[in-house]
């Protein structure tokens, strides 16, 4: 089991590291056109600013996957006002059935009309 404060800390980190490539390259305002009229020490800054953000991009998704791996998983089912009405997972799928075919409480033989 890894410990999530570490994986916190690194992500938060890196997030921040995101932050100032972004804020780099808008500092740039580079489009299409802008691009091909840098020079190219220019260029490859810009390049570089582009892996690097993508590279950053993907390291965060990994350690947001190992956290979200690692803690427990949300109840799919969980919700309060269902619950007021005793709405949940196991009287949905584990109550008895209830005969639909009941009319005041008379139990209707539908079988013939097939």
């Amino acid at each position: 089991m890894r410990d999530l404060a570490v994986v916190k800390e690194k992500r938060n980190e890196l997030r921040g590291e995101l932050v100032n490539c972004i804020k780099k390259v808008k500092e740039m305002q580079v489009d299409e056109k802008a691009f091909r009229e840098l020079s190219q020490y220019d260029q490859q800054v810009y390049i570089y600013l582009d892996r690097t953000v993508q590279r950053l991009r993907t390291q965060i998704n990994a350690l947001e996957f190992v956290l979200n791996e690692d803690t427990e998983i949300a109840d799919a089912y969980a919700d309060r006002a269902a619950e007021k009405h005793k709405i949940n997972k196991d009287t949905l799928f584990n109550a008895p059935e209830k005969e639909s075919n009941d009319e005041n409480g008379y139990k209707l033989d539908l079988s013939s009309l097939n």
